[in-house]
């Protein structure tokens, strides 16, 4: 393939035309993308909302076979057509056609490729999108000596965590199933549309009343904040911080789950309880919220479909200073399983409802997030072997901390100084920093 200068992008006009028909005239935004909506509006250059993965492949990859996996991918998702009607109800509407362009970028004959593909991978993450525009960008990379970069930045408003591992599955088998000559499944994957109509249809259902009483009982009162709010001020993305990641060694790490297994409790639990005491001490608070993540998909459809399915809710425990470490793990436990009944209604939707209860103007329930996801990397590419698999997110919060299980054991997102001082290397031994 003639790449010149070094520069091109691949596309396929028939896509357009195979695309299945869906709705075009505007729908609502669901509550979550409504918030999304609302702070990115506020900031427009801000990155907090810009999230993705870089695969690192080494081996012979066929530019035009993976130019037409990725277009079988666009044209099953239809949340890649979505576009934002912006007013004072913002409504979202799909494109008539979403032309697939990969950008296909060739550093080999550089004179440092690996260096000049990282920086331009890290470029793609940091550049904002237009709301108005399309909402996503990829780029197939070639650093010479067959090390590739596959790369997919969306924004967040389009698509979530779960989405990106669907992504990176499907790209795979639809490569190598080309590779091999054989032919690749036109199904279309659930229309987001259809995620939003039954978001809009629980809001006003006996379901929702229950869930909400169940949020405001918990929140008679409000927890004290851990961090300063999230700065939203108009910095360059080149200068917001890089995401702080700590390797645990796997002794360590069988250590933590066999502490959690022997009370029948789960990794989450034991890093809930890890951090609730660690905030305990050096905030000497009593009174404990993490937000916890949800994949937020309810049927097995849901389940394959790309989208911004995902919500959080607010998980609060109380500690005594009579409190084990047990006791805490089980109290998060405890909690967690009440929270999880009630998931359904919106974190936007529980802060309103709390703000009007408490007769605020905020109603900041969490200040840090704590997800635990277990991620799987075991993909294939026919002719060609995956490297390693890197997510790419910002932190929505003063502190996010995800730990994902065998990509990268420990992945701590700093979105500002103080966060990160609060939690340094020789506070939570014997782990390794990564700057």
């Amino acid at each position: 393939m003639d790449i010149s200068p070094n520069n091109s992008f691949l596309d396929s006009a028939s896509v357009a035309k195979e695309c299945t028909a869906l709705p075009a005239l505007p729908f609502p935004l669901s509550s979550d993308q409504q918030a999304i909506w609302f702070a990115q509006t506020l900031n427009p250059e801000l990155t907090n909302y810009n999230i993705g993965s870089v695969m690192i492949i080494d081996g012979n990859i066929v530019p035009d076979i993976m130019i037409k996996a990725f277009d079988s991918v666009i044209k099953r998702h239809d949340a890649f057509r979505l576009r934002i009607v912006a007013g004072t109800s913002p409504a979202q509407y799909f494109a008539s056609s979403a032309l697939p362009l990969m950008e296909f970028k060739d550093f080999s004959a550089t004179d440092n490729p690996i260096n000049e593909a990282e920086q331009y991978v890290k470029l793609n993450f940091t550049q904002p999108f237009n709301l108005a525009e399309r909402l996503w960008r990829s780029s197939l990379i070639y650093a010479g000596n067959n090390r590739w970069y596959w790369q997919l930045c969306c924004h967040h408003i389009i698509a979530d965590g779960t989405s990106l591992s669907l992504l990176n599955v499907e790209l795979s088998e639809n490569y190598s199933r080309l590779i091999r000559g054989e032919k690749l499944s036109a199904g279309a994957a659930l229309s987001y549309a259809d995620f939003v109509a039954s978001d809009a249809t629980y809001l006003s259902a006996k379901q929702c009343n229950k869930d909400q009483a169940f949020w405001l009982e918990r929140y008679t009162t409000l927890p004290p904040p851990l961090f300063p709010p999230l700065a939203t001020t108009r910095t360059p993305a080149s200068y917001l911080p890089d995401p702080v990641t700590w390797m645990l060694e796997e002794n360590l790490f069988q250590r933590i789950e066999q502490v959690a297994s022997l009370y029948g409790l789960s990794i989450l639990h034991f890093m809930y309880a890890l951090f609730a005491c660690y905030f305990k001490r050096i905030k000497n608070s009593d009174d404990i919220v993490f937000g916890i993540p949800l994949h937020n998909r309810r049927n097995a459809q849901q389940k394959t479909a790309v989208g911004m399915y995902a919500s959080v809710i607010p998980v609060r425990i109380r500690l005594t200073d009579e409190d084990t470490f047990s006791d805490v793990m089980q109290k998060a436990a405890d909690e967690l399983r009440l929270c999880y009944k009630h998931q359904r209604l919106p974190i936007t939707e529980i802060q309103r409802r709390i703000k009007n209860q408490q007769k605020t103007d905020s109603a900041n329930l969490f200040d840090m997030s704590l997800s635990y996801e277990p991620y799987d990397v075991n993909i294939h590419l026919e002719g060609a072997s995956v490297h390693t698999i890197k997510p790419h997110h910002r932190a929505q919060y003063p502190l996010a901390i995800t730990i994902n299980h065998t990509l990268l054991p420990a992945i701590i997102n700093r979105a500002s100084q103080s966060a990160l001082n609060l939690i340094s290397p020789s506070t939570i031994s014997p782990l390794t920093i990564f700057r």
